[in-house]
Order: structure tokens, then C-alpha cells, then sequence
């Protein structure tokens, strides 16, 4: 007699009721979808104070805290959305931290087994490239233009993407460090503490975008790709700091003017 067991998504157009599973870095989601897109739940644990302490993502902790968190939120998700109708598990299969996706994709496998459902592993990053159609009111989600010229900018990625027919192609990539990881690298030199980007985005807001000129973070290749390079504006950054300042700051709540004029700056050119 066969082991019942997770089953490939049947092909063709229909959709899914899903269980959708995250736990690609430091923040562990589960959300329920009805099959036109709707969201009935999306949970959301974050890891930050875990990890402020060690001002960045420590992966062996951010995996304990998946392992112990994925449970509460099931348990949550069935209390808020019910999962008795539930046709399709999926979850996040990467990019990420290969200790935090080992949890997640082990976790989702073993729901989907224990109920016979099939079981799809989703790049995370074309997640976030139909995330804006979803809605979290209870509408259907939105239908995508097509084609569409995306932009993916997040912790670990800054990448274009042209989406045609449901695929996604990539245009370019950053060849080093990601505009989230610059912002959170300044912001650790600087001392305004983790997670950084934030802070330095508000303390941008008072300084003077026009007043320090960088390199635009750009490299065009022999193929005629246009890559982002964000590791030399960084480095860039920290050293004009370091000619106004001391590093870290003494005063991380109120820096000096140029300071702040430097982060304005900076924010305009990775932002241009």
C-alpha cells in the first residue's frame, strides 16, 4: 500500500486555497490564501530583538527562533482562518539562509505529508514581485500588467525583473552588496544601532540631499548588462563620515548637521 505523502500541484490554470510558509532570514510568516488571491491571515513573528544585541542576523539563532515559532503560528492560522480546506502548502525554497529555509521547507513537508497535500517551493523573491497585487482587506488580488518592468529591493537583493505571461526574467543584479545591506552597514559604523536602515532613512530626512556627490552605484558590462555595485558607495560613505566625526557616533540621537547632510545624500544616490 502506497505512503500517503505530499503530491506535485496539478497543472493548468485553476488556483489553490494555500498555506503559504516564510522563513527565509529573520522573520517567520505564515499566511492562508483563498484561491482568487484573497488573504485570510498573515502572521508575522519578527526576530529583531533577538538579534540587536549582535547588531545583524546571526543564522544558527535566527533558525532556533523558526523552529520554535512555526508552530504558534499554525496553531494561530487555524484559529484565525481555518485550515480544513486548505489545497496546497507552499513555501519559501530560497534564496535565504540555508539554516532558516532547512526549518521552513522541513516544517511545510511535514504538514504537507501529514494531510496528503501537494507542496510547492516558491523563490521568495518572486513573491515579493506579486506581493503588491495581494491585499490584506479581503479583496481578490489584483491582476498583474503584463508585461511589467519590476524592481526588487530588499535586505539582500536589488534586482530588475521584466514579467511577461507570469514569468519572471531577471535584467540585472547587484554584483556585491544590496541597498538594504549598505543602509544597515552605515548605520552600524555610525552606531545608530540594528536593524539601521530605518534610522538612517528618518535622520535623512533633515539633512541636505544635494550637499555631498557619490558615485552613482552602477556598472555596465561587455554584454550591455547594467548591474548595481553598492560596495563602493558604502565604502565611500564611512570614510566622508569618518572625515566629519567620530565613528561611532558620540551621540547617536542627534548627529551633526553634516552628518546628516552625508546620509541624505547617500540615500539620493542609492535611490537615483
Amino acid at each position: 500500500m502506497p505512503m500517503p505523502g505530499p503530491r506535485t500541484p496539478d497543472p493548468g490554470p485553476r488556483s489553490f486555497r494555500t498555506l503559504g510558509i516564510e522563513s527565509s532570514c529573520d522573520e517567520t510568516a505564515v499566511a492562508v490564501l483563498d484561491g482568487d488571491g484573497s488573504v485570510r491571515c498573515n502572521l508575522i513573528s519578527s526576530q529583531v530583538a533577538a538579534h540587536a544585541p549582535y547588531l545583524g542576523v546571526v543564522p544558527e539563532l535566527a533558525a532556533r527562533h523558526h523552529l520554535e515559532t512555526l508552530p504558534r503560528l499554525l496553531a494561530e492560522a487555524e484559529r484565525q482562518a481555518g485550515l480544513g480546506d486548505i489545497e496546497l502548502v507552499a513555501v519559501t525554497r530560497g534564496p535565504g539562509l540555508i539554516g532558516s529555509l532547512l526549518v521552513g521547507t522541513c516544517f511545510a513537508a511535514a504538514y504537507a505529508w501529514a494531510r496528503s497535500l501537494p507542496l510547492a517551493g516558491v523563490d521568495h523573491l518572486e513573491g515579493h514581485l506579486v506581493s503588491p497585487f495581494l491585499s490584506l482587506d479581503g479583496a481578490p488580488a489584483r491582476e498583474a500588467p503584463d508585461p511589467a518592468l519590476t524592481l526588487v529591493i530588499s535586505g539582500g537583493h536589488s534586482s530588475y525583473f521584466l514579467l511577461t505571461g507570469g514569468d519572471a526574467r531577471p535584467l540585472n543584479r547587484t554584483r556585491d552588496d544590496a541597498a538594504g545591506e549598505v543602509f544597515d552597514k552605515i548605520a552600524a559604523a555610525l552606531g545608530l544601532g540594528y536593524p539601521g536602515g530605518p534610522v538612517v532613512d528618518r535622520l535623512a530626512e533633515a539633512g541636505d540631499p544635494k550637499a555631498f556627490t557619490f558615485s552613482a552605484p552602477r556598472i555596465k558590462d561587455p554584454a550591455g548588462a547594467l548591474d548595481f555595485s553598492f560596495s563602493g558607495l558604502k565604502t565611500t560613505a564611512i570614510r566622508s563620515a569618518q572625515g566629519l566625526t567620530a565613528l561611532p557616533l558620540p551621540d547617536p540621537a542627534h548627529p551633526p548637521q553634516a552628518v546628516l547632510d552625508l546620509l541624505a545624500s547617500f540615500r539620493r544616490t542609492v535611490v537615483d
